[in-house]
């Protein structure tokens, strides 16, 4: 499972899902959800949906970034998709949680961000 977690942790932007992970891995996804399930108490997708989710938090927090561009580079197919899971999961709205977040002197402006 650590390589599965390794893969998820370093390419969560670039994964389409389960499948893709499972297939790059090289065994059936039906295997990998279930050892994955055995070996940290959650499934894969709903992991990746949380390392996704924590990866829009610390854009939303150091970044001025557009909400598009925060999906894209958190792996989302959309802001509006980001929008739905970030408020399902969080209980906030990206807009609430960028304006609650304690933004310092680090915070990265548009133009200082190099996609």
């Amino acid at each position: 499972m650590a390589q599965a977690i390794a893969a998820m942790r370093h390419n969560y932007a670039n994964l389409y899902g389960v499948q893709e992970l499972s297939d790059a891995l090289g065994v059936s996804k039906s295997h990998l959800v279930r050892a994955f399930r055995d070996a940290t108490g959650t499934t894969p997708g709903r992991y990746l949906t949380t390392v996704r989710i924590e990866a829009a938090k610390q854009l939303l927090r150091s970044t001025d970034a557009p909400l598009e561009l925060v999906a894209s580079l958190a792996g989302f197919s959309s802001a509006n998709y980001l929008c739905r899971v970030f408020h399902t999961e969080t209980g906030s709205t990206p807009a609430a949680f960028r304006a609650a977040a304690d933004h310092g002197p680090d915070t990265l402006k548009m133009d200082e961000i190099y996609v």
